[in-house]
């Protein structure tokens, strides 16, 4: 007869602890991290269906660049969330996934020539990284700005880019700017 040997029995039984535990911690971080993430899409969506259509038309239909934004300047409160409109207006013979890149710890701060990230972070502006729009088609995405409570009295200025093309040339682009001032009150 075979007699196992009592410590390999305690190691098998130490490797199955660490085992379970290891899972356990790996699901819970995909899970908050899930609902970190995917509820901040789900928000954004949700934002854009309260919008009439006939506030999105007439923005579709005044948008000749290829970015848009509904208003150039917005004044909040601290806390206060507001969501504005975008377009992106694709004027290519194809479909693109436009990039959408606001640069939150570059900005401008009236009166301050050289504001830190974690000044230019007091506002956070958020909508979706990217979005498919069809071809000669204009899609509405929103921006949402909160300023939050520790943003100084003063004007936020942001930079809002879209980017995308049909293929890797450069003449087959679309690419606009948009400057957005955040007036904190």
């Amino acid at each position: 007869m075979h007699k196992m040997r009592k410590g390999s029995l305690d190691l098998s039984i130490n490797s199955i602890v660490v085992l379970i535990l290891a899972v356990t911690l790996l699901s819970l971080g995909l899970t908050f991290i899930n609902r970190s993430f995917g509820g901040a899409t789900e928000q954004l969506e949700k934002s854009l269906q309260g919008i009439s259509e006939d506030r999105k038309t007439q923005l579709r239909e005044k948008c000749v660049d290829d970015l848009c934004l509904e208003t150039t300047s917005i004044v909040l409160p601290r806390n206060k969330k507001e969501t504005i409109l975008m377009v992106l207006n694709n004027k290519l013979d194809c479909d693109v996934d436009a990039e959408i890149v606001i640069n939150t710890n570059n900005c401008q701060i009236i009166g301050n020539t050289r504001p830190s990230a974690s000044e230019c972070s007091a506002v956070v502006l958020s909508t979706f990284e990217e979005q498919r729009v069809g071809s000669k088609q204009k899609e509405i995405v929103p921006l949402e700005i909160n300023p939050k409570n520790n943003a100084e009295t003063t004007t936020y200025r942001y930079e809002i880019g879209v980017e995308g093309s049909c293929s890797r040339s450069s003449e087959n682009r679309m690419a606009g700017t948009e400057y957005l001032d955040v007036i904190v009150e």
